[in-house]
């Protein structure tokens, strides 16, 4: 008989099935993890996840089916009519959260993504309230572009968290309360989202919208850019031409990115030769971001991760969609629906409930829908949200920066780096033969020049907080 639940940790207490050890390795692998199908198995013994875009059916007697219900659909509306597609679905999407409570709050980072959430929930019947949390620093311009937006919404009621006064990141690791499904990188801002989420219910909110989401669906990636130059290469001139000159490639490295991209079991087979090497940041492209196995992991995990990889390989899966661009924004957008997932957990202890409306099918449907073509601009860095919110959102076409934070990020390394590094000293991960703790020390106590050495490294701690945490939270299951 087939038993279904909603989360896997159900299951695996109700059978007493154990953690499934080796696929933790692939847990170790950057940006977002196990490469599809991969990230879809579940942590647990015996407990298989759904199909993504498929529900499932039992029958009386226990049999089960899985049905599709949802396929992507064609990369061909053009930008006008897609953005009017795209500004339906949020409204829509906004609108199903507001419904459900008389006080919704929301983050207000003052970004195009989060802003525009604000303005579309103002318009509707629910109490806004906004949440600002001032970042560090001088390249940090998201307060300026909060200040000019904040005026256009007077009936909102708007909280400010002020520079310096929130707590740091990779505040206290012990607490932490993690979510039994499965390892999610979270520890560095966890402490801040339960800031903003504690000041959130105590204005009465019971709902609290993020931005997350956004960037995945509406930053043209330089694989965007790829499969518009395979579908149409003049179109594609200027906009490779610009991006050579942001990236300052070389002719080589420009022909090299815009080669040919393999079938998907064949560009998923290949990756594992290049999981150790050094990673190319910004500009890879391929079905997926590439994965790379941070050098910390020993040549165990290393072996496990690829021999996982060849097999999933082996069985020719296809991808979501046979544009690697179409793939890549649907991965992408599952593995921030994984994050949200975590981040729920940490939500409820305040009795809010966490929404990503970016993550809704219906909008990732309607950004899917539009041509490559108009995804991408050399003048605007998100060209289809802007379209969308024009008219509803002040400034949306005016900003062309993203706020750097890595001043709070240092800090944050700074105020905690013995204490992570005291949690790597009694690793389970280590225990497991997975890392290797002494590799760990190069990052935690040398000088880089700005935050992203750090990604594979949260990854590697989220693993690590999650293991304690199925340890010592068996009950819960």
């Amino acid at each position: 008989m087939t038993v279904a639940a909603d989360r896997p940790q159900s299951l695996a207490g109700l059978t007493g099935a154990g953690i499934d050890e080796e696929r933790l390795a692939l847990h170790l692998l950057t940006p977002f993890g196990a490469p599809w199908p991969l990230n879809d198995a579940s942590m647990w013994k015996g407990v298989r996840a759904l199909t993504p875009g498929h529900y499932l059916e039992i029958s009386p007697d226990g049999a089960e089916r899985l049905v599709s219900w949802w396929t992507p659909p064609e990369p061909e509306i053009s930008l006008a009519n897609g953005a009017v597609l795209v500004r339906d679905a949020l409204e829509a999407a906004v609108a199903a959260r507001n419904r459900k409570a008389q006080v919704i709050s929301a983050d207000f980072s003052g970004g195009m993504d989060s802003t525009s959430l604000c303005f579309l929930a103002a318009r509707q019947s629910a109490e806004l309230v906004t949440v600002h949390y001032e970042g560090s620093g001088s390249l940090n311009d998201d307060k300026l572009w909060a200040d000019r937006c904040r005026s256009e919404l007077p009936y909102a009621r708007h909280l400010t968290v002020p520079r310096g006064t929130g707590p740091a990141l990779y505040s206290p690791l012990s607490t932490a309360q993690l979510d039994l499904e499965g390892p999610v990188p979270l520890a560095r801002p966890r402490a801040r989202i339960e800031h903003v989420l504690r000041l959130a219910a105590e204005a009465g909110a019971t709902r609290h919208m993020q931005g997350t989401g956004g960037d995945e669906l509406f930053f043209a990636t330089t694989t965007c850019l790829h499969s518009l130059s395979r579908q149409f290469p003049r179109r594609s001139i200027p906009h490779i031409r610009a991006a050579a000159s942001r990236y300052r490639w070389n002719l080589f490295t420009t022909v090299r990115q815009f080669s040919a991209i393999k079938p998907y079991a064949r560009w998923l087979d290949q990756s594992t030769e290049r999981l150790t090497s050094q990673r190319v940041w910004g500009y890879e492209t391929g079905w997926e971001p590439a994965l790379h196995m941070p050098p910390w992991a020993t040549e165990a995990a290393v072996s496990t991760a690829r021999a996982l990889i060849h097999e999933a390989a082996a069985r020719s899966p296809e991808p979501f969609a046979p544009l690697p661009a179409q793939h890549e924004m649907i991965r992408a957008i599952q593995a921030n629906g994984w994050i949200i997932r975590g981040l729920s957990r940490i939500a409820e202890q305040f009795g809010v409930l966490l929404e990503a409306p970016y993550t809704d099918d219906r909008v990732l449907e309607s950004a899917l829908s539009i041509r490559l073509e108009d995804r991408i601009s050399t003048s605007h860095m998100k060209p289809v949200l802007a379209e969308a919110m024009r008219g509803l959102v002040p400034h949306v076409l005016d900003r062309q920066t993203k706020a750097d934070g890595s001043t709070d990020f240092y800090e944050g390394l700074r105020r905690h780096r013995q204490e992570l590094w005291a949690l790597f000293e009694d690793s389970h991960l280590a225990r497991l033969g997975l890392i290797d703790p002494e590799a760990l020390r190069p990052i935690l106590f040398g000088e880089h020049a700005d935050a992203r050495p750090f990604m594979p490294f949260d990854s590697t701690l989220g693993v690590e907080l999650w293991l304690r945490s199925t340890s010592t939270c068996e009950g819960e299951m």
